[in-house]
């Protein structure tokens, strides 16, 4: 083993210390990756080299070491603990981990081509967000590689309406139709590009047939106020980390209606606790809205900063409660709240897969109406657009804005927005 290879385990130690991960994890972390090292040594290998198969062979060669040692064969999952440890080690040598694919014929060359002209396309000339262009890049490379291992290089000029016919029959086998007609845009935005580029003769885009989605088929029913208020108090009842960053998430579902991506990028600076009020980043437009800070937000952001947040150099609001402390990454909220209400309060009726839009517009405006009336904040009365009480009613017109002049002239009312948020049955660490 060289000088530098003998030298990553305490480097490996200094970095995981650094992140504040738990004395014993990175002990588990360390003695992992020097088995893996000792394992490359014997065979030869440079750290530098490992592939994916090489780990993978590494793992089968653990666990028939520890099928040896113990008589008895491994849990199920036990692989993922020295997994975990080499992942970390390669991932500070390597700078990435898994590593980028590699081009193996000429089709697989063309692929990764034409998707990296593709991204910057839609960076730089469509703008859009990282998280919808990591959305569209993985259709385009789900549909040429599909295209390209039936027709080779020489057939993505030859492309038809009946491969496009094939390619979405065989997308539908596995997608309701709201995400059915999601793939179908993608991928219109893709035959329109590789249109625009000279790569296919024809302008494919208009022959993607998608499903007919019916209006108001996805709307949910609202949550009732008294159910908003018996999870919120069942929520502030957890007084440990995850419980003190959950319950202040809640607080500003239930308050401002936020989109999950404006809470996740919140950052601390965004609030401001002179004046009581807080900056919204708008993901969509890149612009901001201010809005008050409640005093039950304000209150739950607080006690949260002081007990709840760990310590880390990362500015967002919201962090994970285990190492690595970095922002929530997943899209969806991230508590269950059917088990959170149900468990404190065994008469509430809460679904349990119900959706964070279903408690904004009955919540938002009538819990600030009382504290912006007197300071010139604009509130939106609510209204049902059909007679049908199943169906949640919509804000119609400005909601929670401020006034004109401190308002961006980008900004747009935050009831416009059609995305949802959805709270699942797990939340992040």
């Amino acid at each position: 083993m060289s000088k530098s290879e003998r030298e990553l385990i305490p480097e490996l130690k200094a970095v995981l210390s650094s992140r504040r991960y738990s004395p014993v994890v990175i002990g588990n972390y360390c003695a992992y990756a020097q088995e893996f090292l000792d394992y490359l040594m014997h065979r030869g290998i440079l750290v530098a080299d490992v592939t994916e198969a090489e780990v993978a062979r590494y793992l089968c060669h653990a666990v028939a070491l520890f099928r040896k040692r113990s008589g008895r064969n491994p849990g199920k999952r036990w692989h993922e603990i020295p997994q975990a440890g080499i992942h970390a080690l390669l991932r500070l040598v390597q700078d990435q981990w898994p590593p980028a694919p590699k081009a193996t014929c000429a089709a697989d060359a063309l692929r990764f081509a034409i998707c990296n002209e593709y991204e910057t396309w839609l960076r730089e000339e469509r703008g859009l967000s990282r998280a919808s262009i990591d959305a569209f890049l993985w259709e385009a490379r789900h549909f040429l590689g599909w295209q390209l291992e039936r027709c080779g290089a020489e057939g993505l000029m030859e492309e038809s309406v009946g491969d496009i016919d094939r390619y979405m029959d065989m997308r539908a086998l596995k997608l309701t139709r709201s995400s059915l007609k999601c793939a179908a845009e993608r991928l219109r935005s893709l035959l329109r590009y590789l249109h625009r580029t000279r790569l296919i003769g024809t302008d494919l885009s208009p022959h993607v047939l998608a499903p007919r989605l019916y209006a108001y088929e996805g709307v949910p029913s609202i949550l009732e106020r008294d159910q908003i208020a018996a999870v919120l108090a069942s929520a502030s009842m957890d007084k440990t980390p995850a419980g003190l960053r959950d319950h202040a998430i809640l607080q500003l579902l239930a308050t401002y209606g936020l989109r999950s991506g404006e809470i996740r990028n919140m950052r601390i600076e965004d609030i401001d606790w002179r004046t009581e009020a807080i900056r919204v980043r708008h993901s969509k437009t890149q612009a901001y809205t201010f809005l008050p800070l409640t005093e039950p937000v304000g209150e739950a952001i607080l006690v949260y900063l002081r007990s709840g947040r760990p310590a880390t150099d990362a500015r967002e609001l919201f962090v994970r409660t285990r190492a690595p402390y970095r922002k929530l990454e997943s899209y969806t909220a991230w508590f269950d709240v059917g088990y959170v209400t149900l468990a404190s309060n065994p008469g509430a009726s809460v679904d349990l897969i119900s959706s964070a839009t279903r408690a904004r517009p009955n919540c938002c405006a009538p819990q600030c109406r009382k504290r912006l009336s007197a300071i010139c904040w604009g509130i939106g009365r609510l209204r049902r657009r059909l007679p049908t009480s199943s169906l949640r009613p919509r804000i119609s017109g400005p909601s929670l804005l401020i006034c004109p002049e401190r308002r961006c002239r980008h900004d747009r009312p935050l009831a416009r927005s059609r995305s949802r948020v959805r709270w699942p049955l797990c939340r992040e660490p």
